[in-house]
């Protein structure tokens, strides 16, 4: 069912876990998908032992990788949980040694990280430099889960957490490093209501389709992300496993939208005059509707959503000449002015919900509703 899926869709990016004996015929489809391979072990863990990169390759990767040449990325440790920046900063310095030897020793891709979902703490990325350092160096990806459930007003922090990721990384000079979402789906998540597995929640097939529709449409906004891996086709993980149903649906899903055309949308202007009592009019945000006039003003309208809670949403307009120049020249800051940010980051929405008519909050994301603390003058826009 997954190689169907793959052939119908000419999807770039497949995932295997243990079994690897179909990775010949993934890698050999038209598309020439990257086959990445992951070992299941549960026996590494840098809170009680510390091991050399070196010695975990050898025990656990070693053999599959020389018998599966087939495989062209490896994953490295699986949902580390790690509470101490210094934990933090030996992983990381061990996930930069298994970049090293993946690529010198081996030929192969790496993929680290694979964080669980929501994890680790945000706080704990300033001693993680080492690791996106070797990821970029050694032309590998960043991985990590991400699982949600019903409730949208955990987006963010569990289903695109990557966004916060990314805005951390962008802060320590890594911006936009490439990352594979190596899972994905729905779990057992905090939430109201909580979440499971899309057949324990007793979803149709149309409606996690459409669950996953969502997600799909708001990582293509985010060019960092290279690809999501769904869990899953395979293993006996029935209560996520994908029917045939479900594997029809997202092939013609798939066909029916050509994903280049999430990829390249233009910044608009989200404003909230006023703080409304249920935030959770932001949650569908990825929902947003835009149109273009002939001058190539950009029109913002809010969410479908808002519309019963108008006026707390205002429309604005930008000229895209003029986002042009403040995605690429205009002086951007730290704490609205106080601070020059030297980097220049891109893919802007920018947010004036609680702040003067004289600074606009920049958002570093297409979704925009959390603040990151980076400003842009108001008067490179215009205001309708």
């Amino acid at each position: 069912m997954a190689l169907d899926f793959m052939r119908q869709t000419d999807a770039k990016f497949v995932k295997l876990v243990d079994d690897f004996g179909a990775a010949v015929e993934y890698a050999d489809l038209p598309s020439k998908p990257l086959v990445i391979g992951r070992v299941v072990e549960d026996w590494y863990d840098p809170n009680r032992e510390r091991i050399p990169a070196q010695n975990y390759i050898a025990r656990f990767l070693d053999q599959q990788i020389l018998a599966n040449p087939a495989v062209q990325a490896w994953e490295g440790p699986n949902e580390i949980v790690l509470d101490n920046l210094e934990a933090m900063g030996h992983y990381a310095s061990f996930l930069a040694d298994f970049c090293k030897i993946m690529r010198e020793q081996y030929g192969k891709i790496p993929v680290i990280g694979n964080w669980a979902t929501g994890t680790p703490d945000l706080s704990l990325w300033q001693a993680y430099e080492p690791a996106l350092e070797a990821v970029l160096k050694y032309s590998g990806y960043l991985g990590r889960h991400e699982y949600g459930g019903p409730d949208r007003n955990t987006d963010t922090w569990l289903l695109l957490r990557c966004i916060r990721d990314n805005r951390e990384f962008s802060f320590m000079g890594y911006p936009d490093v490439p990352l594979l979402i190596t899972e994905c789906g729905a779990d057992h998540t905090p939430g109201n209501p909580g979440g499971e597995p899309w057949k324990v929640l007793k979803w149709t097939e149309e409606q996690y389709r459409d669950y996953l529709a969502t997600y799909d449409r708001a990582l293509t906004r985010l060019p960092f992300v290279k690809a999501a891996t769904l869990f899953s086709y395979g293993g006996s993980w029935e209560s996520y496993k994908i029917n045939d149903k479900l594997n029809q649906l997202l092939i013609q899903y798939s066909k029916d939208n050509d994903m280049a055309d999430h990829l390249d949308l233009f910044s608009v202007l989200l404003a909230r005059r006023d703080e409304p009592a249920d935030n959770r009019i932001l949650q569908h945000v990825v929902d947003m509707v835009m149109d273009f006039n002939a001058r190539g003003d950009v029109y913002f309208y809010g969410p479908a959503t808002a519309v019963t809670v108008a006026p707390y949403w205002t429309t604005l307009k930008v000229n895209v000449d003029k986002i042009k120049i403040a995605k690429a020249t205009a002086p951007v800051y730290r704490d609205q002015g106080k601070t020059f940010w030297q980097e220049k980051p891109k893919g802007y929405v920018m947010d004036v919900r609680g702040v003067t008519d004289d600074w606009i909050r920049v958002l570093n994301d297409v979704l925009g509703v959390y603040p990151t603390g980076l400003w842009v003058r108001a008067q490179d826009c215009e205001k309708v």
